[in-house]
């Protein structure tokens, strides 16, 4: 949608998956399984029961995982009442964007009894920055595919997109018109446009092009990271080209001392941390592969913690040799951890154990929680959280200003 030569840079590069992209894939096909059974997500702690999915391969559901998708299933039914509900839905919405097999799952749809009113949530599992409805694109990708697959058995008026952030306690939801939603997708055909047509140019011999490539916060998600050229033209802009940093001239380039200055750096910084990552992460994937990369080789990490081979037998033994004392020790459970025990909830053992707490105890240990604030943290001027107010005093400099 942003950057036409992003699909030309990235066609021929592997697909790559990560532990907390596992972790999501996981917690959605929780939530998916809970929502078309009935069952509740704490139901499925310390195990798989769950339909075969190859991509779940020796993966466990902790109870906090358990907690926080339960959050997210709650919610949902709460918006389903009456109405219908579709979980894990294909959604085509190739003719909007005038190509073929433009497709997308969407995590829930749900169509008012009334048939007037379309919702479509989306599950974010992670716990980096919050994500929101409006304006989101692929959202309204999945609503217009949406409205396709309800045309016949429904007159949709109103159209709802929904992000749900459990880890966060994050629920963002935003109301789009239908005529905002066709204009949507006028501009998505074009992006669609653009970017065949730089794929056509490097498929027939030619390049990339510096007008097509756009740089921003959508590069965290780009698999070319490391080999855009706008991206790293822009990293070498900020902080004044890859020169010996040793030299005072170099030095003055990178100086932040005005305001202005701090600004534009502050901007670039989130890009200049992507590009080092995925920089690092292109050496070693071609290390890997066999390839050679001067000046850098593979060596072996630091060795991990060590641990117990067989904790069970550890155990045994040491019961028999020490005091008991001698080889445990107690911690009190955070207010969350003694919270979860305030309801239903599940031992280590598999166990479904009763509450701990009755509600008068549960109201009387509120009282004894505390919590401090967030720390303050810089964020950019879109972000939708109000902006700190913070009072700025004037030097007291001579006898009157004291006074």
């Amino acid at each position: 949608m942003v950057c036409a030569g992003s699909i030309a840079l990235t066609k021929d590069l592997p697909d790559t998956s990560s532990k907390y992209a596992d972790e999501g894939t996981l917690a959605h096909a929780l939530a998916a399984e809970c929502l078309r059974t009935g069952t509740d997500a704490r139901g499925f702690v310390g195990g798989i029961t769950m339909p075969a999915n190859p991509d779940l391969d020796g993966q466990i559901i902790t109870p906090e995982m358990a907690t926080d998708v339960q959050v997210y299933i709650d919610n949902i039914r709460e918006r389903v009442g009456d109405g219908e509900l579709r979980v894990e839905q294909k959604v085509d919405f190739s003719h909007w964007v005038r190509h073929k097999d433009q497709t997308g799952t969407a995590d829930v749809l749900i169509l008012s009894a009334d048939g007037t009113r379309l919702t479509v949530a989306d599950l974010k599992f992670g716990r980096g920055v919050p994500v929101y409805a409006e304006q989101n694109e692929q959202l309204m990708l999945y609503a217009l595919g949406s409205l396709d697959r309800y045309e016949l058995v429904a007159d949709i008026t109103h159209v709802v997109l929904e992000v749900h952030q459990p880890r966060l306690e994050h629920l963002d939801s935003w109301e789009v018109s239908l005529e905002d939603l066709h204009a949507f997708a006028e501009k998505a055909a074009l992006a669609v446009e653009n970017a065949l047509d730089v794929v056509a140019i490097v498929e027939g011999g030619g390049t990339v092009k510096a007008a097509d490539l756009v740089d921003g916060e959508h590069c965290r998600f780009c698999k070319a990271k490391a080999t855009c050229p706008k991206l790293s033209a822009s990293v070498q802009t900020a902080v004044g080209g890859f020169e010996d940093l040793t030299e005072a001239t170099a030095l003055e380039k990178l100086t932040v001392a005005t305001l202005e200055n701090l600004s534009l750096a502050m901007s670039k910084v989130s890009l200049v941390e992507q590009w080092c990552s995925a920089v690092r992460a292109e050496v070693e994937r071609r290390l890997l592969a066999g390839d050679s990369v001067e000046g850098f080789k593979l060596v072996a990490g630091k060795r991990g913690n060590r641990e117990w081979a067989d904790p069970a037998e550890v155990e045994t033994y040491l019961r028999q040799a020490c005091r008991h004392d001698d080889i445990y020790k107690s911690v009190l459970l955070s207010p969350a951890q003694i919270e979860k025990r305030c309801e239903t909830w599940t031992a280590a053992d598999g166990t479904e154990r009763k509450p701990i707490l009755g509600p008068r105890q549960v109201k009387k240990l509120a009282g004894m929680v505390s919590q401090s604030n967030g720390k303050a943290s810089v964020a950019p001027e879109t972000d939708k959280r109000p902006a700190l107010v913070i009072p700025k005093f004037e030097a007291l400099t001579g006898a009157d200003d004291l006074c």
